[in-house]
């Protein structure tokens, strides 16, 4: 998932990019994950009121330090489409939990418990279709020009019921009728079988990070699958954090700044050194 870390951080390239000045952006980084970071993520996750699109978004701009060369502001985050935003957030995910990952799963079928394992890196993604990330569809005999799903509008959507949720979501993308800006009445006499459509496209268009797994039970063999949540890993967990910030200073007398600005990598191996150091021989 990641292309490469450097001391500015970790580079990832988006599965759909963000549209900047014309051109599609796919280039984006990460900032170096250090102790300071975990410890804002967490208060960030904390505090931040609001929908989880905002809290998403309010994560994502702490975290990240451009995206497209550009400077990654609450705004330009929130403008991101939702695969870009799972996306980053696994990405965010691979820095401070392990990799590989397992659930607990009940057969559907038997009853029996088993586990499946699978890799926060090896999740399938599709890539986006030709023209992304614009289509069009014609419904109702009028031509519809659809832009992707972003954060924003989800966060617009998150304060309604489900089903106007989806129907909000699905609007909002309506970039242009027959050519021309949509109009409100336009958009309200379109039918839940115009939205199908709508969604069905958008879905054809969009990248797709893989959210469902399957796997055999071990019991009966049959196919059992479970979903999982993009949104799901990151969170760092400060009292982990701050017990490692304890046992450096107590080791090694460092200030809790200087320990904070460490890289969490570097820290943990100060630990283990740590660790190993008082072993008896």
């Amino acid at each position: 998932m990641q292309a490469g870390t450097t001391e500015a951080g970790t580079k990832v390239r988006l599965p759909g990019g963000a549209l900047l000045d014309g051109r599609l952006a796919r280039d984006a980084a990460l900032r170096p994950f250090t102790g300071r970071l975990e410890e804002q993520l967490a208060e960030l996750a904390e505090t931040q009121g609001g929908s989880r699109p905002a809290r998403v978004s309010a994560l994502l701009a702490a975290a990240l330090t451009h995206v497209g060369g550009r400077a990654a502001t609450p705004e330009l985050v929130a403008g991101l489409a939702t695969t870009d935003r799972q996306f980053l957030m696994l990405a965010l995910a691979l820095e401070h939990t392990e990799n590989e990952q397992w659930r607990h799963v009940t057969c559907a079928a038997c009853g029996g418990r088993f586990d499946i394992g699978f890799r926060l890196s090896g999740l399938p993604l599709t890539p986006a279709a030709e023209g992304y990330p614009w289509t069009e569809i014609d419904a109702a005999g009028r031509r519809l020009r659809l832009r992707m799903p972003t954060g924003e509008d989800e966060a617009r959507a998150a304060a309604l019921e489900r089903a106007q949720a989806r129907r909000a979501l699905a609007l909002a993308c309506v970039a242009a009728i027959d050519g021309a800006a949509p109009q409100p009445a336009e958009l309200e006499a379109l039918s839940e079988a115009e939205v199908d459509a709508i969604d069905a496209a958008l879905d054809a268009m969009a990248p797709q990070v893989a959210t469902t797994l399957a796997s055999a039970c071990s019991e009966c063999g049959t196919a059992n699958t479970f979903e999982i949540d993009p949104y799901d890993f990151f969170l760092p967990r400060p009292a982990e954090l701050y017990r490692e910030v304890h046992a450096l200073a107590l080791r090694y007398h460092w200030s809790e700044a200087e320990i904070l600005d460490l890289p969490r990598e570097r820290r943990r191996l100060y630990l283990e050194l740590g660790e190993a150091a008082a072993l008896p021989a």
